[in-house]
């Protein structure tokens, strides 16, 4: 882009956002953004101070599991895990927001039943069992008047019995849901209304006020945990604090039956294979005691043991050395040196393993029998070791399990999260911003002009003789009398107009006034245009040019006229279109055919030839 053509895009840009144009807009309309402003922090003010207070409920759990899915029982033994996975924890509070879990709370809480106008110190001990399905939800409306030993069940406000019942008698009602009612504290006996929503329709809304959340830190001792922040947004605290702490104890008493039973589970595993571990050492035992028997020149025990701690101590080395080979692989090529050396050091163990089966195989063949009965009875007494200490690992946990979850805070208000009085001020900021764009808005295509000084800034630049205020109603004003700015702009044009007359000529001075919209004043400017040079003593003739909306006939009651009539008036005959003093008015020419063609017929041209030499002004 040249220069000159940025300059002249920057200009047109300039043109069509002046700033000063825009604060005007703003500044003529400043008392109506005051008032809107006010009036809207006055209604968010008070619908902060009449909302619901919403406070958010807290409460705090740490998870220290035991590691029960390792199989090594120095772990079990430790009692708490390493580093739980994100994952793990994420799967904890899907479980923590179960769906039978929130049903468990809602039932046993009553959260799906409402009783109308009980204060805090009366007492309805009532409780629900529902006998339907969860996908099937209903809400019932019924009503209980209780009395000295028993109570009566109305399903509309007293008038429908349904029956009567006993205190602590199961009710089963409307074939949906079973309810006792043990006893009632009340002030006053009445009519008590129950609602009793089935838990599915309850449901979802405690899923959504039910926070969860999790995250892992460690400690100053460098164990690692497992955090969980629960929380609940409710208008009643302690009702909140009551669903939280019996969600943690419902989560709790879930996670220690799940270990327990895992514990028993592993416990019958393990109990199971140390039977057959046992009966198959007794039966290794037994060859290896019967073989030396029947060789008891063979003394080779200590040295048959070094062979087979050699080859395991080998083994264990080659399965290490596999596993850093397998990750190398992932990082390096094979050219790599530290691929290489790996390499190396597998082949090297490998040949000196080779060797030593080779030596074994070497042996004389009562040798390499000992050899293998030995080797199977090293085995199966390390397996059944290994089980035994497990076995002992798991029962532990199964006596002493007090699950993977400790509550560190019980549930406490942590404070209030609605109303915010920020809100307040953000919203009546938006308020602010918002009327001033319509101010701006208003101003700019809406809002009629106020002085002379906003014609230049809505472009206009012809030459001004007047300008004209805007009036909601002119009929009042007196023009001989009236002091108004109207009367004022009104003086003002008029002495401009004549500053531009030539005083020598005999001839008529024709205005004209017109608009591109109706509605504008033409009718009531030309009007009073006229009637204010009449009163300064000059002949005026006024001439509705609106041949399709002109009204001008009916503000003097005067009837319009026809095509035929127009054309016969001559200076001569006018004397019947005068309306006062020096003002004469030719009405609206009605019923034209085609106002093109009558204006520019000749006979117009002249008519207003000859009018020009006989007035002072033609409006």
């Amino acid at each position: 882009m040249s220069e000159q053509n940025f300059n002249t895009l920057q200009q047109t840009i300039s043109d069509d956002i002046d700033l000063l144009k825009l604060a005007g807009y703003v500044l003529r309309q400043s008392k109506t953004i005051i008032i809107i402003t006010f009036v809207a922090l006055v209604l968010f003010i008070a619908q902060h101070l009449v909302a619901t207070k919403i406070y958010k409920i807290s409460s705090l759990l740490e998870v220290k599991s035991f590691n029960q899915s390792s199989l090594d029982p120095t772990d079990t033994l430790q009692m708490i895990s390493p580093l739980r996975p994100q994952g793990e924890l994420d799967n904890l509070i899907l479980l923590y927001k179960s769906r039978t879990n929130l049903l468990q709370i809602i039932n046993d809480l009553n959260l799906n039943v409402q009783i109308d106008s009980i204060s805090d110190a009366e007492n309805v001990d009532i409780k629900f069992y529902s006998n339907s399905s969860y996908d099937l939800p209903f809400r019932k409306t019924f009503y209980i008047l209780p009395t000295n030993n028993s109570f009566k069940i109305f399903s509309d406000e007293g008038i429908t019995l349904l029956m009567e019942a006993n205190f602590g008698q199961e009710i089963n009602i409307f074939d949906q849901f079973i309810f006792t009612l043990d006893s009632v504290n009340l002030q006053s006996n009445r009519l008590l209304k129950i609602i009793y929503k089935n838990p599915i329709l309850v449901y979802p809304k405690l899923k959504s006020s039910l926070k969860v959340s999790s995250n892992t830190t460690r400690n100053s001792f460098l164990r690692s945990e497992g955090l969980i922040q629960v929380s609940y947004s409710t208008p009643n605290i302690r009702q909140g604090k009551t669903i939280i702490d019996y969600a943690n104890k419902v989560f709790i008493k879930q996670r220690v039956e799940a270990e327990t039973q895992t514990s028993r589970a592993a416990i019958n595993f393990i109990e199971d294979n140390v039977r057959v571990l046992q009966n198959i050492l007794q039966q290794n035992k037994a060859k290896l005691k019967q073989f030396k028997e029947s060789s008891e020149s063979i003394d080779l025990e200590l040295e048959i043991k070094v062979i087979i701690d050699t080859i395991k101590s080998i083994d264990e080395e080659l399965y290490k050395i596999e596993i850093e080979l397998a990750d190398a692989a992932k990082i390096y090529t094979k050219d790599n040196p530290v691929y290489i050396n790996l390499d190396n050091k597998f082949k090297i163990l490998s040949s000196q393993k080779n060797d030593i089966v080779s030596k074994i195989r070497a042996l004389p063949k009562e040798q390499q029998e000992y050899i293998d009965l030995f080797t199977q009875v090293e085995t199966t007494q390390n397996l059944f070791a290994e089980l035994e200490q497990r076995r002992l690992g798991f029962s532990i946990l199964e006596a002493s399990t007090i699950g993977d979850i400790t509550v560190i805070d019980d549930a406490y208000m942590e404070g209030k999260v609605s109303p915010d009085f920020l809100n307040v001020i953000i919203k009546t900021f938006v308020v602010f911003l918002s009327t001033i764009l319509l101010a701006i808005i208003r101003g700019h295509y809406f809002l009629p002009m106020t002085n002379p000084g906003e014609l230049l800034d809505h472009s206009i630049t012809e030459p001004i003789l007047g300008v004209i205020p805007f009036e909601e109603s002119i009929e009042g004003i007196d023009l001989n009398s009236d002091i108004s700015k109207y009367k004022g702009a009104m003086e003002s044009t008029i002495i401009n107009i004549r500053s531009l007359q030539d005083e020598k000529e005999d001839q008529a001075q024709i205005i004209c006034l017109t608009s591109p919209t109706p509605l504008n004043g033409k009718s009531t400017t030309s009007k009073k245009l006229s009637e204010m040079l009449a009163l300064l003593g000059k002949k005026v003739l006024l001439v509705d040019a609106d041949f399709k909306r002109g009204s001008l006939g009916k503000d003097f009651n005067v009837e319009s006229i026809s095509e035929k009539t127009f054309f016969d008036k001559t200076p001569n005959n006018l004397d019947s279109y005068c309306i006062s003093k020096n003002l004469y008015l030719i009405p609206r020419v009605k019923r034209l055919a085609n106002s093109f063609h009558f204006i520019c017929d000749p006979r117009y041209a002249n008519l207003f030839h000859d009018l020009k030499k006989e007035f002072d002004y033609i409006i």
